[in-house]
């Protein structure tokens, strides 16, 4: 069983405890552990009092966004979305300038005698006029495939539905080919 001590044995103790540090460390030994430990303090402190900046800055810069900003708009819906796509495709009343467009492509790539369909397709979506193209006819494959180059740059509200090549002979250039596209606008309102 450990004995109680009193208050002036562990004094004593303590002194004690103090002269041993002082013989071992000097004088210059002691008073350099002092300003560690002094330094090891205010740095605690210090880091403390810094969080606490941190945390009172970033609450402040929060405050200050959300004061001069509008509040967030809400989540877009699918009409929402469905309307800023209709709204990206070009008028009806810019079918003509477009069939024109692809006419001269054809007659750029030498494929202006082929024989031409047009076809409304029946609405599937409110807004949206479909006009469907079909080109068919017998030619070098390089110049079908320069004019669909040609128009998938030039038109991007155009797409291709179908696309077919058969040659005869195998030596030949010359293949058969039937192509569809169609055009996409948008109906006015």
């Amino acid at each position: 069983m450990a004995a109680r001590l009193s208050a002036p044995q562990i004094l004593a103790g303590l002194r004690h405890a103090g002269w041993r540090w002082r013989q071992r460390l000097g004088l210059p030994g002691l008073v350099a552990l002092a300003l560690a430990l002094a330094a090891a303090l205010l740095l605690a402190a210090g880091l403390a009092r810094l969080a606490t900046l941190a945390d009172e800055q970033a609450r402040l810069q929060q405050a200050l966004r959300s004061a001069g900003q509008p509040r967030p708009a809400p989540a877009p819906t699918a009409a929402g979305l469905a309307a800023s796509q209709l709204e990206r495709l070009p008028p009806l009343a810019q079918r003509p300038d477009d069939i024109a467009q692809l006419m001269a492509a054809m007659r750029t790539r030498g494929l202006q005698d082929m024989p031409t369909r047009y076809r409304v397709l029946e609405a599937r979506s409110p807004g949206i006029e479909r006009l469907e193209i079909t080109l068919e006819g017998r030619q070098g494959y390089e110049a079908w495939r320069a004019l669909i180059v040609d128009l998938l740059n030039r038109l991007p509200n155009a797409a291709i539905s179908g696309a077919s090549w058969a040659r005869s002979e195998i030596e030949s250039d010359q293949s058969e080919a039937r192509l569809g596209i169609v055009l996409y606008h948008r109906r006015a309102p």
